[in-house]
């Protein structure tokens, strides 16, 4: 699993590749994913994820739906939001990322979402 320096710099990386005007909804959202016994380790250093946003030149805007929303399905909650996103919708992921699949925490099921996923390669 990434550490959360990597996870940074998988994000920076990201940050470089042209955005394209006609990029569909899906191509637009980011899945952070990461194991989730770094939750709190992520939630803690957001701020420079924000920071790295902003020196590439992209704007950020902060939600937390934590404390909003019960249980749902994070699939059907992206749906709803990315058509109201101009630019691309960072989600961060306690889980993993196999195959093109995503997994929620210990979810026995798991989602094929056509997201980007960062890190863009299956780490152990």
């Amino acid at each position: 699993m990434s550490t959360i320096e990597e996870l940074l710099d998988d994000f920076r990386k990201r940050l470089t590749v042209p955005w394209r005007g006609d990029e569909p909804s899906a191509g637009r959202v980011w899945i952070l994913w990461y194991d989730k016994t770094n939750e709190r380790r992520v939630r803690g250093r957001l701020r420079e994820f924000q920071f790295t946003a902003e020196q590439a030149g992209k704007g950020w805007r902060e939600f937390d739906i934590a404390p909003r929303f019960g249980l749902t399905r994070a699939s059907s909650l992206i749906d709803k939001v990315v058509g109201n996103i101009p630019g691309r919708l960072l989600v961060t992921f306690p889980g993993v990322h196999r195959g093109g699949i995503y997994r929620l925490l210990d979810a026995r099921d798991g989602w094929n979402y056509l997201a980007v996923p960062i890190p863009s390669t299956d780490r152990v």
